[in-house]
């Protein structure tokens, strides 16, 4: 089910950002790696997806994406975000509800820009995965 609404995602998308452009903070918080399509959230409150910075053209744009929780993911609060360095779309997933999330932000760029898409772990955790395939992004 989880490759499936992903894959309805990218199809319907006018832009499909895979996981690998994006990047993930280490567990130590002190470098950015490579986002793998799984990912491990045990360490410190840090961004677990932080990227691509790609230009989008003015206009309102949605960003598009499937989380998959463990249960032990679950229990610790996420924030997924979308927009331009300061100013983001925010949503903050349900507390405590494994499984998936799909999550639709729009953001509206005045002028050409610098497009991010982060998803920030904000307390430490000690286990969990999290599956990140990508992000699809349509114009409003």
């Amino acid at each position: 089910m989880f490759i499936l609404m992903n894959e309805r995602i990218r199809r319907e998308a006018e832009i499909w950002w895979p996981y690998n452009v994006f990047m993930t903070s280490s567990q130590d918080a002190a470098r950015h790696i490579d986002c793998p399509a799984v990912i491990d959230p045990a360490g410190r409150a840090r961004h677990l997806v932080l990227g691509p910075f790609e230009r989008l053209r003015p206009g309102t744009w949605r960003a598009s994406l499937v989380l998959r929780l463990s249960a032990a993911a679950a229990r610790r609060p996420l924030s997924v975000g979308f927009g331009t360095e300061p100013n983001f779309s925010i949503f903050d997933l349900p507390y405590g509800v494994p499984g998936l999330h799909r999550i639709d932000l729009e953001w509206t760029f005045g002028e050409e820009d610098d497009a991010e898409l982060w998803v920030w772990l904000r307390r430490a955790a000690f286990d969990g995965e999290i599956g990140f395939l990508g992000v699809g992004l349509t114009a409003c």
